[in-house]
């Protein structure tokens, strides 16, 4: 099952309204147009195809992150990013192990009154993928693009959490412990693998069946060990163990610690649109960075999350900015400029630490590092800036960036988040 992608492309009158601003504007030849990828120069081979899904070659990116489209039996998935290409094939992979678990005689019953359900919120991307995946612009690349707009002009439940009721139950308990037996998030937005643990997880939350004696029940092992950071594999039996609600008070008496404003730190507790995975590592990984001052101002501009791509790449980089700290050079602050937290060295230097695939210098980032530039200006005793971006970027993108005295550090995410 092939969908074809339909390239995003800027509207002239939006081009227009830019042109008219003299200060900031970048010459229309100077820009670039993001291109179509081949998901096989991108991806490993076990990433690439496995025996349930396949990675259709043809990758769409809007100058910061790659898209893909994942076949699947249940229909195609869209991934924002290579690193969740890589985390959804995989999960793919597990819930077709649990979907063996269907011969065991205990789960039979259980699976059958589940079978054909799915989660809530996906079917238009299972069922309308072509739909579901137009309109190649990433929650990321909107949050750069809106600087060229600036030019131009409690009871929380976060994404991926189950009811109340089910947590009560006990039946949440039970999912949490499937998801860590096969390795997978169990607040994935993956709804492959939500379909399939809840089916398992109520069957054997009906037959009392453990999680670990399910496992000698399914060859070929366990799914993917998630971790953003290498400190963070040590949460996995945290997120089994402590329900969301939990893991907020943990969350807010950390803030607190770091001397988080109390209402800002309630603002993004409350924030819905992270996962309490995401939320929580965002949380570690400023708290394993005791000597960094203003840690606060990563959360502020985090309680600005406002969708689902921007939610999954805010923990990824704050564990680039951890492993930054541990293994480049520590961060003395973190500083606001305009919109957005980057770190600060001791002698002055600004970190801008970005998880981005593949960065053209396109209109978007062009009004961007300018607003950046100018609101630097603020920040006092400024010596130099360095970008370590998670991907690549364009000999464009380069070039622009040195001639405003950036040094840029490629393809490091990998690097870094192992040190965190």
């Amino acid at each position: 099952m092939n969908t074809t992608f339909r390239p995003a492309r800027l509207s002239l009158a939006f081009l227009a309204a830019a042109s008219l601003l003299p200060t900031f504007t970048v010459a229309a030849e100077k820009y670039e147009q993001p291109g179509t990828l081949k998901a096989s120069a991108l991806l490993p081979a076990d990433t690439l195809k496995g025996p349930n899904h396949q990675v259709q070659e043809e990758v769409q990116s809007d100058g910061f992150l790659d898209i893909y489209a994942i076949d699947t039996s249940s229909g195609v998935l869209k991934a924002v990013s290579t690193a969740q290409a890589k985390q959804y094939a995989a999960e793919v992979e597990a819930a077709a192990r649990m979907a063996q678990l269907q011969g065991d005689e205990q789960f039979a019953a259980g699976l059958q009154s589940t079978a054909g359900t799915v989660v809530t919120g996906t079917t238009a991307l299972l069922n309308d993928p072509a739909g579901a995946l137009s309109g190649a612009v990433t929650g990321v690349g909107a949050m750069f693009g809106r600087a060229q707009e600036a030019l131009a002009s409690s009871g929380t439940k976060g994404a991926g959490e189950d009811s109340a009721m089910a947590d009560l139950s006990g039946f949440s308990k039970t999912k949490r412990e499937y998801a860590y037996e096969f390795g997978v998030d169990v607040y994935s937005r993956n709804p492959v693998l939500q379909k399939q643990l809840d089916a398992v997880a109520e069957a054997a939350f009906a037959g009392n069946i453990a999680a670990k004696a399910a496992m000698m029940m399914v060859p070929g092992g366990a799914g993917i060990a998630l971790s953003v950071t290498s400190g963070a594999a040590t949460l996995n039996e945290a997120f089994r163990d402590l329900p969301p609600a939990e893991l907020r008070k943990r969350n807010r008496e950390k803030l607190a610690a770091m001397g988080v404003n109390a209402d800002i730190a309630e603002l993004y507790i409350e924030n819905a649109v992270f996962t309490p995975r995401e939320q929580t590592l965002i949380v570690e990984a400023l708290d394993r960075m005791p000597e960094t001052e203003n840690r606060g101002a990563y959360i502020r501009h985090a309680v600005l999350t406002d969708n689902a791509d921007l939610a999954y790449f805010r923990p990824r980089q704050a564990g680039m900015y951890l492993g930054y700290h541990r293994s480049v050079e520590p961060l003395a602050r973190f500083v606001s400029v305009g919109k957005v937290a980057v770190g600060q060295k001791k002698d002055g230097t600004i970190v801008f630490c970005a998880p981005l695939d593949h960065l053209y210098w396109t209109p978007g980032i062009g009004a961007f590092v300018e607003l950046f530039e100018a609101d630097l200006k603020s920040v006092p005793d400024v010596k130099g800036k360095e970008i370590w971006l998670g991907g690549t970027l364009s000999e464009m993108a380069r070039k622009e960036l040195e001639a405003r005295g950036w040094t840029v550090k490629e393809s490091s995410e990998a690097t870094l988040l192992a040190a965190g």
